[in-house]
């Protein structure tokens, strides 16, 4: 799966490059809104952020999305960003 970026957030933010760009955005001040399909290591990602920054997990909210399978994609991300205020 490739990385995909939109703005500030980070899609497939799980693991490798897509983690690490989240991580990278984080530590410059943009809002990073962290999405994969497994929930688990985007909250370890989360955390990480969270160690670096000193801020809250909400300043760094998680959606989980897998793009391959879901149909509504787009349309669950911006409802979940609106929801979060990001949108």
């Amino acid at each position: 799966m490739a990385l995909v970026l939109v703005s500030e957030r980070v899609f497939h933010a799980s693991l490798g490059n897509g983690a690490e760009v989240a991580i990278q955005y984080a530590l410059d001040g943009k809002k990073v809104v962290l999405s994969s399909r497994s929930e688990g290591k985007l909250k370890d990602v989360q955390r990480e952020i969270m160690e670096q920054t000193k801020r809250p997990a909400s300043d760094y909210p998680i959606v989980c999305v897998d793009v391959e399978k879901d149909d509504e994609f787009p349309s669950t991300v911006e409802v979940d960003l609106r929801r979060m205020g990001y949108a």
